[in-house]
């Protein structure tokens, strides 16, 4: 994963004997990790529209309420890994990408499934769902920006 090269190649150190800021560092980290995210999402979108040709019994708006619950969960587990990987060893933090990935989509079925007939609102679906997790994401950014202005950093 990036979290484990990042750390065999010692890149934080690398990149803080740059005129980079810490603040820099993190804010990169998390715009990567949204960019791939929603790359995923679109592709995986595509992939299923274009599915969609062949299947009449996928439809468009299934597959829209998908994507969202897939971007949806993006969002939320990338608030929990990105200050894991600050924190925890590689380890740890791999281990915590694979549970929150699992957890987030759950707790995102879970949801979907008792709040409304969600083919019939997608809007507010995607309100919903990518709105708390918007602000978690953003929290958790501001976490990691605290936690990694104080980390020490030994060669």
């Amino acid at each position: 994963t990036a979290i484990k090269m990042d750390c065999v190649s010692m890149w934080d150190q690398l990149v803080l004997s740059t005129p980079v800021s810490r603040d820099d560092v993190v804010y990169s980290k998390y715009l990567s990790f949204l960019f791939m995210g929603m790359l995923g999402s679109l592709v995986g979108c595509v992939v299923t529209l274009c599915m969609s040709l062949f299947y009449e019994s996928l439809k468009l708006e299934t597959i829209l309420q998908y994507s969202i619950m897939g971007v949806a969960s993006v969002i939320l587990s990338g608030s929990v890994i990105l200050p894991c990987a600050l924190l925890l060893p590689v380890e740890k933090s791999e281990l915590m990408m694979v549970v929150s990935y699992i957890f987030s989509s759950a707790m995102l079925s879970s949801i979907l499934e008792k709040l409304i007939n969600l083919t019939e609102h997608l809007f507010l679906c995607a309100l919903l769902l990518l709105g708390p997790c918007a602000v978690m994401y953003l929290v958790s950014c501001y976490i990691s920006i605290l936690l990694y202005r104080k980390k020490e950093f030994t060669s």
